[in-house]
């Protein structure tokens, strides 16, 4: 495949590494809390070491035109991570994949006054890395607190597709679930089965030993079907495709930025779950064509828009590589059926689609007052346009119309309203303006979410590391 353009850079999300159990509610796909292993590090660690030898060390086969190669340049990467349901696995699972992009280097270092050279604890290279939690921002997990999604959740589970295919797959159920203990599961259940399944098939040598690759593939194959049910639509705007809309408004900002080169930006990078992966291809038009794409990616998956410039045009071209097993490489996938796609047309296509602000959210998940930040925000909006169209009636701005208000009495209901729009504004400043409030979090990261026997049920002791908090 031929591409037009340089590489000036790329912006790339990533999937964590391998975890500990995870329980999600089929209804609304909450989430409990989970821990990562020294597996999933690693294996976040060696996508660090694939980015690098594709896009950063010097000969690299798709290096990034100017680039710093062995020394960390903080002004040419930007790295988030959503802190929210897998917060401990996602922010050390990025926090890993940079030590592979970065690794230990002696050049980070200082001479002091007396001659002295001092290098960084271990030459170990550092960069800031934002972690959002659901308070800051819904966009990394927009599915949450999100009564259109769950409205759809619900009509889907009650649709004759999905009876169909639950009275067709009833047996392979039956047997899936006698291996794991879950007896009660239906369809619906089919994620948390086989990530139960899969959590134990990897740690647990007793239960491994008690089953075969076999039933692990086909736990697998209907929670793919599941995933794609509940995490792809058929038009972009489907609320199946949530994940995608929320980080895709961050996606086409950040192409922005690496595309004005005079940003010095190079890299942006977001670390997330595997949602947004199932969305983005359903969205981009990848999956319809590739079924290998309608599922669950695997754990340090990469997901990479490689940015391109020519004669002054900025084109988009899309990679993926589905985990880290050996011989596993980045494969070019079309966007929107095209190999390469011109930024602008890309923008045009899916600026609609996307997600910018907690406001669009609020909006699109008909949100309204259970988060606080949407009643404040869309109190906002509204006595904004109130403003506006109170004040065009007392000005007469329409021919021929009339208005019992005076100008002065215009004036009063124009300030009060612009009162009531600034403290409104005011309250909410710090999301407007992308500002952390740090809250500490509960230990489930999910207050209030009920246990099930998916969680209740002992995973055979398996044995981890220990705990690390998500704030390094």
């Amino acid at each position: 495949m031929s591409l037009l353009g340089t590489l000036i850079g790329v912006v790339s999300i990533q999937r964590h590494g391998s975890r500990t159990k995870f329980y999600q509610d089929p209804s609304s796909y909450t989430a409990s809390s989970t821990e990562i292993t020294p597996f999933g590090e690693q294996q976040a660690y060696q996508l660090g070491e694939y980015y690098r030898g594709r896009y950063v060390q010097d000969g690299a086969s798709n290096q990034i035109q100017g680039i710093s190669s062995d020394k960390l340049d903080m002004t040419e990467l930007t790295v988030q991570a959503d802190a929210a349901a897998e917060a401990n696995v996602i922010v050390l699972s990025v926090y890993n994949w940079l030590q592979g992009v970065y690794p230990p280097s002696s050049s980070d270092n200082v001479t002091l006054a007396n001659g002295t050279t001092v290098v960084t604890p271990g030459g170990l290279q550092y960069a800031p890395i934002a972690t959002i939690e659901g308070s800051e921002s819904p966009l990394l997990e927009p599915w949450l607190n999100c009564p259109n999604y769950d409205a759809a959740l619900k009509q889907l589970y009650n649709s004759t597709s999905f009876a169909v295919k639950a009275n067709a797959s009833s047996s392979l159920i039956k047997n899936i679930t006698k291996v794991t203990g879950h007896a009660a599961a239906g369809l619906k259940d089919m994620y948390n089965v086989y990530d139960y399944f899969n959590v134990n098939w990897e740690y647990n040598a007793t239960f491994r030993a008690s089953t075969t690759s076999t039933t692990l593939a086909q736990a697998r194959d209907l929670a793919n079907w599941l995933t794609f049910q509940t995490f792809a639509g058929p038009s972009n705007t489907s609320f199946p495709n949530i994940a995608g809309r929320g980080v895709l408004g961050n996606i086409i900002t950040s192409m922005r930025q690496v595309a004005n080169t005079s940003t010095n930006q190079k890299i942006q990078h977001f670390g997330l779950s595997y949602k947004p992966f199932t969305s983005l291809f359903s969205i981009l038009g990848a999956s319809s064509s590739y079924p290998e794409l309608q599922g669950i990616v695997n754990y340090a998956s990469l997901l990479a828009f490689e940015v391109r410039q020519s004669s002054g045009k900025t084109y988009i071209n899309m990679v993926f590589r589905n985990g880290t097993d050996p011989g596993v490489e980045a494969i070019a996938y079309p966007i929107l059926g095209r190999d390469q796609v011109a930024l602008d047309d890309f923008v045009t296509a899916l600026n609609s689609t996307a997600l910018y602000s907690t406001i669009d959210w609020c909006r699109t998940c008909g949100q309204s007052g259970s988060i606080e930040q949407c009643g404040a925000l869309l109190l906002a909006a509204n006595a904004s346009t109130t403003s506006t169209s109170m004040a065009s009636n007392a000005s007469g701005a329409s021919a021929g119309s009339k208005s019992n208000i005076s100008p002065i009495g215009a004036g009063f209901i124009g300030a009060a309203v612009a009162l009531v729009v600034t403290a409104v504004f005011l309250s909410c400043m710090p999301m407007a303006l992308g500002l952390r409030v740090v809250r500490r979090r509960k230990a489930d990261g999910h207050p209030g979410t009920p246990l099930d026997t998916f969680d209740q049920v002992d995973h055979q002791n398996i044995v981890v590391g220990s705990t690390k908090d998500s704030r390094m």
